[in-house]
């Protein structure tokens, strides 16, 4: 379907003695359409999703949830492709503690191995960030938000090389991960 042609459902509607038709659009842009859901392992390195990003999407918002650590407190990374090697990720991020409502800051600027994207705990611990570009061979972007019983934070970041993505992996920076479910959608396109 080319995006300027209109796709019309037609529905009739009844109010007392009287009949009404009616049609209702079908190309709502909904904003985010579902792409895929990956189950992490119990007590893994890393939790990998093949195949997430592609030219369908230049955008994404990516939902981590019930995510449990074997450490708490531990920096929970995203790296972007296949290679473990690059350290070409720059990123900031405001962390907050949550009983003393201590503010306290992280950096990286090209030393890091990923994008940090929160804190790990001992008890399910949920993650949303949205990453741009991952697909184009451009520096992508990231953005994300994320709460666990001690901490909460925000972070944003690039990745500084012009590199076209298909897969992604969440990692944390030591011990292991298990359970949950890693959620990718895509933004439409208008």
């Amino acid at each position: 379907m080319q995006s300027s042609e209109r796709s019309t459902t037609t529905f009739s509607v009844s109010k007392g003695d009287k009949q009404h038709d009616c049609q209702r659009s079908n190309n709502i842009n909904s904003g985010l359409t579902y792409i895929s859901a990956t189950t992490v392992g119990s007590a893994v390195a890393s939790a990998t999703v093949a195949g997430a990003f592609s030219t369908t999407y230049d955008n994404y918002r990516i939902v981590i949830n019930n995510v449990t650590a074997s450490v708490a407190n531990i920096a929970l990374s995203l790296r972007l492709g296949a290679s473990t090697s690059r350290s070409d990720y720059y990123f900031g991020s405001t962390i907050i503690t949550l009983s003393t409502g201590a503010l306290s800051a992280t950096s990286a600027n090209g030393s890091a191995a990923g994008f940090f994207i929160g804190y790990t705990n001992t008890v399910p611990v949920n993650y949303s960030f949205d990453l741009l570009s991952p697909f184009l061979a451009n520096r992508a972007e990231y953005s994300s938000g994320w709460a666990n019983v001690g901490f909460n934070g925000f972070s944003s970041g690039i990745d500084n090389t012009a590199t076209s993505y298909t897969d992604m992996t969440i990692l944390p920076a030591s011990g292991t991960i298990t359970g949950g479910t890693i959620t990718i959608y895509g933004y439409r396109k208008a």
